[in-house]
Protein backbone atom coordinates (compact mmCIF):
# COMPACT_ATOMS: atom_id res chain seq x y z
CA UNK A 1 0.00 0.00 0.00
CA UNK A 2 1.09 3.06 -1.43
CA UNK A 3 2.37 5.96 1.82
CA UNK A 4 -1.07 8.20 0.55
CA UNK A 5 -3.78 5.34 0.90
CA UNK A 6 -2.12 4.54 4.51
CA UNK A 7 -2.61 8.54 5.13
CA UNK A 8 -6.25 8.40 3.12
CA UNK A 9 -7.40 5.41 5.28
CA UNK A 10 -5.79 6.87 8.43
CA UNK A 11 -7.80 9.80 7.77
CA UNK A 12 -11.19 7.63 7.11
CA UNK A 13 -10.67 5.23 10.09
CA UNK A 14 -9.54 7.43 13.10
CA UNK A 15 -12.21 9.52 15.05
CA UNK A 16 -9.61 12.64 15.22
CA UNK A 17 -8.38 14.11 11.25
CA UNK A 18 -4.52 13.69 10.33
CA UNK A 19 -3.48 16.96 11.42
CA UNK A 20 -2.08 19.37 8.90
CA UNK A 21 1.79 20.52 9.07
CA UNK A 22 1.51 23.26 10.91
CA UNK A 23 3.87 25.98 9.49
CA UNK A 24 7.45 27.12 10.38
CA UNK A 25 6.17 30.82 11.46
CA UNK A 26 4.00 29.40 14.17
CA UNK A 27 5.20 28.91 17.68
CA UNK A 28 4.62 26.41 19.96
CA UNK A 29 2.22 28.19 21.98
CA UNK A 30 0.12 28.42 19.10
CA UNK A 31 0.05 24.79 18.45
CA UNK A 32 -0.62 24.45 22.07
CA UNK A 33 -3.13 26.60 21.65
CA UNK A 34 -4.67 24.91 18.48
CA UNK A 35 -4.57 22.14 20.17
CA UNK A 36 -6.51 22.65 23.25
CA UNK A 37 -9.07 24.46 20.90
CA UNK A 38 -9.75 21.49 19.32
CA UNK A 39 -9.75 19.36 22.56
CA UNK A 40 -12.60 21.52 23.74
CA UNK A 41 -14.27 21.60 20.31
CA UNK A 42 -14.28 17.82 20.10
CA UNK A 43 -15.67 17.53 23.71
CA UNK A 44 -18.48 20.54 22.72
CA UNK A 45 -19.27 18.22 19.90
CA UNK A 46 -19.56 15.20 22.27
CA UNK A 47 -21.67 16.74 24.31
CA UNK A 48 -24.07 18.33 21.39
CA UNK A 49 -23.21 21.81 22.05
CA UNK A 50 -22.50 22.65 18.71
CA UNK A 51 -23.30 26.65 19.01
CA UNK A 52 -20.21 26.83 21.23
CA UNK A 53 -18.17 24.84 19.57
CA UNK A 54 -18.76 26.94 16.70
CA UNK A 55 -18.61 30.37 18.61
CA UNK A 56 -15.21 29.34 19.63
CA UNK A 57 -13.62 28.44 16.38
CA UNK A 58 -14.81 31.57 14.69
CA UNK A 59 -13.93 33.81 17.43
CA UNK A 60 -10.24 31.80 16.61
CA UNK A 61 -10.56 32.36 12.49
CA UNK A 62 -8.02 35.25 12.16
CA UNK A 63 -5.32 33.11 13.80
CA UNK A 64 -5.75 29.97 12.48
CA UNK A 65 -7.51 29.99 9.24
CA UNK A 66 -5.26 27.76 6.32
CA UNK A 67 -4.17 25.51 8.75
CA UNK A 68 -5.77 22.56 7.64
CA UNK A 69 -6.69 20.11 10.72
CA UNK A 70 -8.38 23.71 12.08
CA UNK A 71 -10.44 24.60 8.84
CA UNK A 72 -11.16 20.64 9.11
CA UNK A 73 -13.14 21.14 12.25
CA UNK A 74 -14.34 24.36 11.43
CA UNK A 75 -16.37 22.24 8.47
CA UNK A 76 -17.30 19.72 10.82
CA UNK A 77 -18.63 21.93 13.24
CA UNK A 78 -20.28 24.45 11.05
CA UNK A 79 -22.09 21.14 8.96
CA UNK A 80 -23.55 19.93 12.71
CA UNK A 81 -24.65 23.10 13.13
CA UNK A 82 -26.43 23.42 10.23
CA UNK A 83 -24.33 25.77 8.33
CA UNK A 84 -23.29 24.13 5.35
CA UNK A 85 -22.41 26.86 3.53
CA UNK A 86 -19.79 27.90 6.40
CA UNK A 87 -19.05 24.35 6.32
CA UNK A 88 -18.41 23.82 2.64
CA UNK A 89 -15.87 27.30 2.75
CA UNK A 90 -13.80 26.20 5.65
CA UNK A 91 -13.27 22.47 4.34
CA UNK A 92 -12.53 23.83 0.81
CA UNK A 93 -9.55 26.00 2.30
CA UNK A 94 -8.84 22.61 4.12
CA UNK A 95 -8.28 21.08 1.08
CA UNK A 96 -6.16 23.49 -0.53
CA UNK A 97 -3.43 23.40 2.80
CA UNK A 98 -3.48 19.19 2.13
CA UNK A 99 -5.78 18.02 -0.98
CA UNK A 100 -5.18 14.49 0.13
CA UNK A 101 -7.11 15.19 3.85
CA UNK A 102 -9.81 12.51 2.93
CA UNK A 103 -11.74 13.17 6.30
CA UNK A 104 -11.82 17.06 4.84
CA UNK A 105 -13.12 15.82 1.37
CA UNK A 106 -16.04 13.75 3.25
CA UNK A 107 -16.79 16.11 4.97
CA UNK A 108 -16.88 18.31 2.11
CA UNK A 109 -19.38 15.67 0.12
CA UNK A 110 -21.71 15.71 2.78
CA UNK A 111 -21.78 19.68 2.83
CA UNK A 112 -22.54 19.96 -0.70
CA UNK A 113 -24.98 17.44 -0.68
CA UNK A 114 -26.94 19.80 1.88
CA UNK A 115 -26.32 22.63 -0.10
CA UNK A 116 -27.81 20.50 -2.99
CA UNK A 117 -24.77 20.94 -4.92
CA UNK A 118 -25.16 17.26 -6.15
CA UNK A 119 -22.60 17.64 -8.92
CA UNK A 120 -19.87 18.73 -6.76
CA UNK A 121 -20.36 16.40 -3.94
CA UNK A 122 -20.18 13.63 -6.67
CA UNK A 123 -16.66 14.58 -7.73
CA UNK A 124 -15.87 14.04 -4.07
CA UNK A 125 -17.12 10.77 -3.54
CA UNK A 126 -15.52 10.42 -7.14
CA UNK A 127 -11.98 11.10 -5.75
CA UNK A 128 -11.95 9.62 -2.28
CA UNK A 129 -13.33 6.38 -4.32
CA UNK A 130 -10.03 6.21 -5.94
CA UNK A 131 -7.66 5.22 -3.56
CA UNK A 132 -10.05 2.14 -1.82
CA UNK A 133 -11.53 3.54 1.39
CA UNK A 134 -12.29 1.70 4.50
CA UNK A 135 -15.38 0.11 4.92
CA UNK A 136 -16.29 2.50 6.99
CA UNK A 137 -15.92 5.13 4.50
CA UNK A 138 -17.42 3.15 1.89
CA UNK A 139 -20.48 2.94 3.74
CA UNK A 140 -20.80 6.80 3.77
CA UNK A 141 -19.86 7.02 0.33
CA UNK A 142 -22.49 4.31 -0.38
CA UNK A 143 -25.42 6.44 1.93
CA UNK A 144 -24.21 10.04 0.09
CA UNK A 145 -24.73 8.31 -3.47
CA UNK A 146 -28.22 6.73 -2.62
CA UNK A 147 -29.06 10.05 -1.42
CA UNK A 148 -27.62 11.84 -4.60
CA UNK A 149 -29.48 9.40 -6.87
CA UNK A 150 -32.65 10.20 -5.09
CA UNK A 151 -32.40 14.08 -4.99
CA UNK A 152 -32.09 13.49 -8.83
CA UNK A 153 -34.93 11.09 -9.04
CA UNK A 154 -37.23 13.88 -6.84
CA UNK A 155 -35.86 16.91 -9.02
CA UNK A 156 -36.49 15.24 -12.17
CA UNK A 157 -40.39 14.84 -10.95
CA UNK A 158 -39.81 18.64 -9.16
CA UNK A 159 -39.24 20.22 -5.82
CA UNK A 160 -41.56 22.20 -3.65
CA UNK A 161 -41.54 24.29 -0.65
CA UNK A 162 -44.85 25.34 1.98
CA UNK A 163 -44.49 28.32 4.23
CA UNK A 164 -47.07 29.31 6.59
CA UNK A 165 -46.65 31.80 8.99
CA UNK A 166 -48.75 33.76 11.22
CA UNK A 167 -47.89 37.15 12.65
CA UNK A 168 -49.16 39.95 15.53
CA UNK A 169 -47.89 43.44 15.51
CA UNK A 170 -48.34 47.00 15.71
CA UNK A 171 -49.07 49.29 13.29
CA UNK A 172 -48.01 53.16 13.91
CA UNK A 173 -49.99 54.88 11.01
CA UNK A 174 -51.76 52.42 8.89
CA UNK A 175 -53.50 55.54 7.27
CA UNK A 176 -50.33 56.98 6.15
CA UNK A 177 -51.02 60.35 7.27
CA UNK A 178 -49.42 63.20 8.52
CA UNK A 179 -49.54 63.01 12.52
CA UNK A 180 -51.60 66.19 12.12
CA UNK A 181 -52.79 68.53 8.79
CA UNK A 182 -55.73 70.97 8.77
CA UNK A 183 -57.03 71.07 4.83
CA UNK A 184 -58.00 73.79 5.45
CA UNK A 185 -55.37 75.61 7.36
CA UNK A 186 -55.22 79.76 7.62
CA UNK A 187 -59.04 79.94 5.76
CA UNK A 188 -62.33 80.13 7.56
CA UNK A 189 -63.12 76.52 7.29
CA UNK A 190 -60.09 76.24 9.67
CA UNK A 191 -60.32 73.60 11.69
CA UNK A 192 -63.52 71.83 9.83
CA UNK A 193 -61.05 68.57 8.32
CA UNK A 194 -58.35 67.73 10.58
CA UNK A 195 -56.27 64.71 9.36
CA UNK A 196 -54.27 62.35 11.56
CA UNK A 197 -52.20 59.51 11.99
CA UNK A 198 -53.78 56.71 13.75
CA UNK A 199 -52.32 53.12 15.04
CA UNK A 200 -53.96 49.81 14.99
CA UNK A 201 -52.63 46.21 16.59
CA UNK A 202 -52.97 43.72 13.54
CA UNK A 203 -52.99 39.97 12.64
CA UNK A 204 -51.65 38.43 9.54
CA UNK A 205 -51.88 34.78 8.52
CA UNK A 206 -49.58 34.29 5.22
CA UNK A 207 -48.57 31.59 3.15
CA UNK A 208 -46.45 30.64 0.16
CA UNK A 209 -46.43 27.77 -2.56
CA UNK A 210 -42.68 27.22 -4.66
CA UNK A 211 -42.28 24.42 -7.31
CA UNK A 212 -39.37 23.71 -9.32
CA UNK A 213 -39.17 21.33 -12.04
CA UNK A 214 -36.24 20.49 -14.46
CA UNK A 215 -37.14 19.63 -17.64
CA UNK A 216 -33.73 18.40 -18.64
CA UNK A 217 -30.01 19.24 -17.29
CA UNK A 218 -30.76 22.19 -19.11
CA UNK A 219 -34.26 23.81 -18.86
CA UNK A 220 -37.02 24.34 -15.97
CA UNK A 221 -40.18 25.51 -14.81
CA UNK A 222 -40.90 27.47 -11.38
CA UNK A 223 -44.75 27.92 -10.21
CA UNK A 224 -45.35 30.02 -7.22
CA UNK A 225 -48.67 31.03 -5.19
CA UNK A 226 -48.46 33.67 -2.56
CA UNK A 227 -51.20 34.92 -0.48
CA UNK A 228 -51.77 37.04 3.03
CA UNK A 229 -54.27 38.42 4.36
CA UNK A 230 -54.57 41.32 7.51
CA UNK A 231 -57.13 41.94 9.93
CA UNK A 232 -56.70 45.46 11.96
CA UNK A 233 -58.30 45.37 15.58
CA UNK A 234 -58.79 48.90 15.85
CA UNK A 235 -62.61 49.18 14.54
CA UNK A 236 -61.78 52.51 12.72
CA UNK A 237 -58.99 50.72 10.83
CA UNK A 238 -60.93 47.85 9.64
CA UNK A 239 -61.67 49.57 6.58
CA UNK A 240 -58.43 48.74 5.87
CA UNK A 241 -58.32 45.28 6.30
CA UNK A 242 -56.31 43.70 3.53
CA UNK A 243 -56.03 40.52 1.58
CA UNK A 244 -53.34 39.80 -1.48
CA UNK A 245 -53.20 36.86 -3.68
CA UNK A 246 -50.55 35.90 -6.43
CA UNK A 247 -49.39 33.74 -8.44
CA UNK A 248 -46.01 33.46 -11.17
CA UNK A 249 -44.92 30.88 -13.27
CA UNK A 250 -41.33 31.39 -15.11
CA UNK A 251 -39.38 29.27 -17.86
CA UNK A 252 -35.66 28.91 -17.07
CA UNK A 253 -32.66 28.20 -18.94
CA UNK A 254 -29.49 27.75 -17.75
CA UNK A 255 -27.01 28.56 -20.42
CA UNK A 256 -23.89 27.39 -18.81
CA UNK A 257 -22.36 26.87 -15.32
CA UNK A 258 -22.33 30.19 -14.44
CA UNK A 259 -25.55 31.94 -16.56
CA UNK A 260 -28.79 30.78 -16.63
CA UNK A 261 -32.19 33.28 -18.07
CA UNK A 262 -35.63 33.02 -17.07
CA UNK A 263 -38.60 34.21 -18.85
CA UNK A 264 -42.23 34.46 -16.86
CA UNK A 265 -45.50 35.60 -16.10
CA UNK A 266 -47.10 36.86 -12.88
CA UNK A 267 -50.65 37.96 -11.77
CA UNK A 268 -52.11 39.33 -8.60
CA UNK A 269 -55.24 40.10 -6.70
CA UNK A 270 -55.69 42.92 -3.79
CA UNK A 271 -59.19 43.47 -1.60
CA UNK A 272 -59.80 45.94 0.56
CA UNK A 273 -62.26 45.93 3.32
CA UNK A 274 -64.05 42.60 0.93
CA UNK A 275 -64.00 44.85 -1.70
CA UNK A 276 -61.53 44.70 -5.33
CA UNK A 277 -59.21 47.40 -4.76
CA UNK A 278 -56.39 46.86 -7.60
CA UNK A 279 -55.70 43.56 -9.82
CA UNK A 280 -52.57 43.04 -12.51
CA UNK A 281 -50.72 41.16 -14.86
CA UNK A 282 -47.54 41.26 -15.69
CA UNK A 283 -44.05 39.97 -17.95
CA UNK A 284 -40.60 38.86 -16.36
CA UNK A 285 -37.27 38.78 -17.95
CA UNK A 286 -34.21 38.14 -15.69
CA UNK A 287 -30.56 36.56 -16.24
CA UNK A 288 -28.38 35.61 -13.11
CA UNK A 289 -24.71 35.51 -13.32
CA UNK A 290 -23.00 33.52 -10.85
CA UNK A 291 -19.54 35.15 -10.93
CA UNK A 292 -17.31 32.98 -8.58
CA UNK A 293 -18.85 31.71 -4.84
CA UNK A 294 -18.97 35.46 -3.76
CA UNK A 295 -20.22 37.00 -5.87
CA UNK A 296 -23.81 36.61 -8.33
CA UNK A 297 -25.22 39.33 -10.10
CA UNK A 298 -28.91 39.61 -10.97
CA UNK A 299 -30.82 41.40 -14.21
CA UNK A 300 -34.68 41.80 -14.33
CA UNK A 301 -36.64 43.43 -16.81
CA UNK A 302 -40.43 43.56 -15.86
CA UNK A 303 -43.88 45.11 -17.64
CA UNK A 304 -47.15 45.17 -15.64
CA UNK A 305 -50.88 46.45 -16.22
CA UNK A 306 -52.85 47.40 -12.96
CA UNK A 307 -56.42 47.63 -13.35
CA UNK A 308 -57.87 49.39 -10.31
CA UNK A 309 -61.71 49.33 -9.11
CA UNK A 310 -61.69 52.98 -9.46
CA UNK A 311 -60.78 53.46 -12.64
CA UNK A 312 -59.02 56.54 -13.03
CA UNK A 313 -56.15 55.08 -10.82
CA UNK A 314 -55.03 52.60 -14.03
CA UNK A 315 -51.76 52.40 -15.12
CA UNK A 316 -48.44 50.40 -17.24
CA UNK A 317 -45.63 50.14 -15.43
CA UNK A 318 -42.25 49.06 -16.35
CA UNK A 319 -39.18 48.12 -14.49
CA UNK A 320 -35.52 47.50 -14.72
CA UNK A 321 -34.23 45.87 -11.63
CA UNK A 322 -30.43 44.78 -10.88
CA UNK A 323 -29.17 42.98 -7.68
CA UNK A 324 -25.55 41.79 -6.67
CA UNK A 325 -25.01 39.45 -4.21
CA UNK A 326 -21.65 39.32 -2.28
CA UNK A 327 -20.64 36.74 0.38
CA UNK A 328 -18.64 38.16 2.43
CA UNK A 329 -17.60 35.77 5.05
CA UNK A 330 -19.30 32.51 5.33
CA UNK A 331 -21.89 33.63 8.07
CA UNK A 332 -22.70 36.95 6.31
CA UNK A 333 -24.37 37.77 3.00
CA UNK A 334 -24.21 41.12 1.65
CA UNK A 335 -27.18 42.26 -1.05
CA UNK A 336 -27.59 45.91 -3.03
CA UNK A 337 -30.62 47.03 -5.56
CA UNK A 338 -31.35 49.53 -7.08
CA UNK A 339 -34.80 49.58 -9.56
CA UNK A 340 -35.81 52.55 -12.02
CA UNK A 341 -39.69 52.29 -12.66
CA UNK A 342 -41.91 54.10 -14.65
CA UNK A 343 -45.85 54.45 -14.51
CA UNK A 344 -47.81 55.27 -17.49
CA UNK A 345 -51.42 56.28 -16.97
CA UNK A 346 -53.98 54.62 -18.79
CA UNK A 347 -57.36 56.51 -18.79
CA UNK A 348 -58.58 59.91 -18.82
CA UNK A 349 -59.53 61.41 -16.41
CA UNK A 350 -56.67 60.07 -14.49
CA UNK A 351 -55.31 60.23 -11.09
CA UNK A 352 -53.56 62.81 -9.69
CA UNK A 353 -50.05 63.84 -10.60
CA UNK A 354 -50.76 61.30 -14.09
CA UNK A 355 -47.39 60.20 -14.89
CA UNK A 356 -44.75 58.99 -12.24
CA UNK A 357 -41.30 57.79 -12.02
CA UNK A 358 -39.48 55.54 -9.13
CA UNK A 359 -36.42 54.83 -7.96
CA UNK A 360 -35.24 52.04 -5.28
CA UNK A 361 -31.73 51.75 -3.95
CA UNK A 362 -31.27 49.46 -1.21
CA UNK A 363 -28.32 47.50 1.03
CA UNK A 364 -29.22 44.29 3.07
CA UNK A 365 -27.02 42.10 5.41
CA UNK A 366 -28.12 38.54 6.43
CA UNK A 367 -26.07 37.27 9.57
CA UNK A 368 -26.47 33.95 10.57
CA UNK A 369 -25.20 34.04 14.25
CA UNK A 370 -25.26 30.50 14.96
CA UNK A 371 -27.33 27.50 13.58
CA UNK A 372 -30.48 28.88 15.40
CA UNK A 373 -30.35 32.42 14.83
CA UNK A 374 -30.22 34.61 12.00
CA UNK A 375 -30.17 38.49 11.71
CA UNK A 376 -31.23 40.67 8.60
CA UNK A 377 -30.99 43.79 8.41
CA UNK A 378 -31.84 46.78 5.91
CA UNK A 379 -31.73 50.00 4.84
CA UNK A 380 -34.40 51.73 1.48
CA UNK A 381 -34.24 54.45 -0.14
CA UNK A 382 -37.50 55.51 -2.79
CA UNK A 383 -37.99 58.36 -4.54
CA UNK A 384 -41.45 58.82 -6.05
CA UNK A 385 -42.23 61.81 -8.78
CA UNK A 386 -45.47 62.31 -10.63
CA UNK A 387 -45.46 64.75 -13.96
CA UNK A 388 -47.90 66.76 -13.54
CA UNK A 389 -48.46 69.71 -11.23
CA UNK A 390 -51.97 68.40 -8.93
CA UNK A 391 -52.53 67.24 -5.58
CA UNK A 392 -54.92 70.82 -4.98
CA UNK A 393 -57.09 68.68 -1.97
CA UNK A 394 -54.16 67.66 0.14
CA UNK A 395 -51.84 71.57 -0.67
CA UNK A 396 -54.58 73.63 0.43
CA UNK A 397 -56.51 74.18 -3.02
CA UNK A 398 -52.82 74.84 -4.63
CA UNK A 399 -52.02 72.56 -7.61
CA UNK A 400 -48.07 71.40 -7.46
CA UNK A 401 -45.45 68.78 -8.39
CA UNK A 402 -45.27 65.87 -6.08
CA UNK A 403 -41.89 64.65 -5.36
CA UNK A 404 -41.60 61.90 -2.16
CA UNK A 405 -38.52 61.13 -1.09
CA UNK A 406 -38.69 57.81 1.67
CA UNK A 407 -36.17 56.27 3.95
CA UNK A 408 -37.01 52.61 5.46
CA UNK A 409 -34.73 50.66 7.95
CA UNK A 410 -35.62 47.34 9.12
CA UNK A 411 -34.10 44.82 11.79
CA UNK A 412 -35.28 41.07 11.79
CA UNK A 413 -34.53 38.23 14.36
CA UNK A 414 -35.08 34.80 13.58
CA UNK A 415 -34.91 31.55 15.70
CA UNK A 416 -34.84 28.31 14.58
CA UNK A 417 -37.17 25.97 16.90
CA UNK A 418 -36.77 22.84 14.76
CA UNK A 419 -36.02 22.28 10.88
CA UNK A 420 -39.61 23.22 10.12
CA UNK A 421 -40.58 26.09 13.14
CA UNK A 422 -39.44 29.10 13.31
CA UNK A 423 -40.50 32.42 15.52
CA UNK A 424 -39.05 35.79 15.22
CA UNK A 425 -39.23 39.36 16.06
CA UNK A 426 -38.97 42.50 13.33
CA UNK A 427 -39.13 46.04 13.50
CA UNK A 428 -39.48 48.71 10.59
CA UNK A 429 -39.61 52.24 10.62
CA UNK A 430 -40.00 54.39 7.57
CA UNK A 431 -39.97 58.18 7.35
CA UNK A 432 -40.82 60.00 3.92
CA UNK A 433 -40.20 63.60 3.21
CA UNK A 434 -42.79 65.74 0.42
CA UNK A 435 -42.74 68.55 -1.51
CA UNK A 436 -46.65 68.48 -0.72
CA UNK A 437 -46.91 68.41 3.44
CA UNK A 438 -49.63 66.38 3.42
CA UNK A 439 -47.46 63.27 2.37
CA UNK A 440 -44.39 64.14 5.22
CA UNK A 441 -45.06 61.32 7.33
CA UNK A 442 -43.46 58.72 9.31
CA UNK A 443 -44.27 55.62 10.28
CA UNK A 444 -43.53 52.33 12.83
CA UNK A 445 -44.35 48.14 12.75
CA UNK A 446 -43.46 45.98 15.13
CA UNK A 447 -44.27 42.41 14.57
CA UNK A 448 -44.25 38.94 15.89
CA UNK A 449 -43.68 35.97 13.84
CA UNK A 450 -44.30 32.02 14.16
CA UNK A 451 -43.77 30.39 10.94
CA UNK A 452 -43.91 26.47 9.57
CA UNK A 453 -41.57 25.31 6.58
CA UNK A 454 -42.35 22.36 4.80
Amino acid sequence: MTIRNLVLLGCLLCANPVSAQITSSTSASGKAELSELLRTTKQQLQEGNTDAALSALQQAEDSYAGMARYDYWYGVVALRAGQPTLASLALERAILSDPNHAGARLELAASYLALNRLNKSEAELDYLARFNPPPSAQEAIARYRTEIAERRRRAAEGSQLVMLSVDYGYDSNYLNYPSSFDLFDNTFLEGLAILEADDTQFATGRGVWFHQRDIDARQFVEFSVAGQARVNEDSEARAFDTTILQGSAAYGLRLDAKNSIRYGVDLGQVWLDDGDFRSHIGLLVGWQHNYDLQHTFIANLRARDFSFDARRNDYRGAQLEFEWQYQLRPDLLLRSRYALETERVSNSPARPGGDAMRNYLSVQADYQASGRHHWLGSLNYHSLRYMQEDFAIFNRGVDDHRDDDTLTTRLEWTYLITPQWRTGLSGLYRDQSSTIDFFNLDQTLLQWTVTYVY
